[in-house]
């Protein structure tokens, strides 16, 4: 049906093409039939993916955890240890997590190349997803928090503006506050580390919960149910609490991933915080630089002896560590290939042009007309 499409389309196209005679209403043809199709063709004004957000990352990820898990049960339920499905379940969930708890391990020496591979394919590839997934979340968690955070700050905008009006009806004129002001935008280490905290105390404390229920579940205390939550969490694993339950164990297939993916970039998060903290100090005072000749003829990318806008910013998001110089170098490609007529700028004829060249690559014909050039 795919070929019988394609080949459907491309005899239309050539019917399209042998109708009409006029160059310019072929031209209008064109431009209302890429208009057209503009509606439903992805375009670069369209939101970008990337592959961890994609629906494709969400399939791989169930695949290999398919057949990660199926490969953990024949190995160790049916061909060399003979454990329960719901022990080797449990056993392939804390091998690829690398917490370790020690409590159940393989006896014999096929077990134990079974684990081998496991471990690596385990480690790498459901590590990956396992990191994907944990970022979503606290992606998700961030994206409520700013929403919330942007209509409190509109709030405050509106308050500020109100009490200026009426200082100014008033004529009360109050001093400005430079070292106030600095260390209102000089937020401190820990003030950025507790807002960290607070950002991703939600989930935080969901997973904190789901470690206390099944502590509770194991007959732990509050205590010991927290400490093996965090021990986990954090890939130590000492082995001292582990479940034993059955039930419990199946739980752990579902809780300990989910637990490691969160603590995981929570971690991240607040080591992050530092190296943020002093990337932008560091970029404050590189803006603070003056511009020499020098600059200017590293700038100066066509040597006309001037520096455009486009190529400052290039020059300047390059020198910040925003982008590399192959990236921009990529992007600049991409605009001369759409840029047909060699303008300096890309208008609906240069789109109907490239449709065109499109189509002539489709049929492998060469004489399109000029005028749908």
């Amino acid at each position: 049906m795919i070929l019988v499409d394609g080949l459907s389309r491309v005899i239309r196209s050539m019917l399209r093409f042998g109708r009409s005679d006029h160059p310019i209403d072929a031209t209008e043809n064109e431009e209302s039939t890429l208009l057209r199709r503009s509606s439903y063709t992805p375009s670069l004004s369209d939101t970008y993916e990337g592959f961890e957000q994609s629906f494709t990352a969400f399939q791989l990820c169930i695949f290999h955890v398919i057949c990660y898990y199926l490969i953990a049960v024949l190995c160790f339920s049916y061909f060399f240890e003979n454990w329960t499905i719901i022990d080797s379940l449990y056993f392939a969930t804390v091998l690829f997590t690398t917490i370790g708890f020690g409590d159940l391990s393989p006896s014999t020496w096929t077990g134990r190349m079974s684990v081998i591979f496991l471990a690596m394919y385990g480690i790498v590839l459901l590590g990956i997803f396992l990191g994907i997934a944990g970022h979503n979340l606290m992606e998700y968690q961030t994206k409520l928090w700013d929403r919330q955070r942007k209509d409190v700050r509109s709030k405050i905008l509106r308050t500020v503006e109100q009490a200026a009006i009426e200082r100014k009806e008033t004529g009360d004129s109050q001093p400005s506050e430079p070292l106030e002001s600095q260390r209102a935008v000089d937020v401190s280490l820990c003030r950025e580390i507790g807002q960290v905290v607070l950002f991703k105390s939600p989930i935080l404390f969901f997973v904190l919960m789901g470690g206390v229920m099944l502590g509770h579940a194991e007959g732990w205390n509050m205590f010991e149910s927290i400490y093996f939550t965090v021990t986990a969490g954090t890939t130590i694993g000492f082995g001292d609490y582990h479940p034993d339950h059955p039930l419990v164990r199946l739980a752990c297939c579902f809780f300990l991933p989910l637990l490691v993916a969160v603590l995981g970039q929570f971690l991240a998060a607040v080591a992050s915080v530092y190296m943020k903290r002093q990337r932008r100090q560091a970029e404050r005072k590189f803006l603070t630089r003056t511009m020499t000749i020098y600059d200017m003829q590293a700038m100066d990318e066509n040597n006309d002896g001037e520096v455009q806008e486009s190529e400052f910013l290039a020059f300047m998001l390059v020198a910040l560590n925003k982008v590399n110089k192959d990236e921009i170098t990529e992007i600049m490609s991409l605009f001369d290939r759409l840029d047909v007529s060699k303008s300096g700028t890309i208008d609906m004829k240069d789109l109907v042009v490239s449709k065109a060249e499109i189509f002539r690559g489709v049929l492998g014909d060469s004489t399109v007309p000029k005028g749908r050039r």
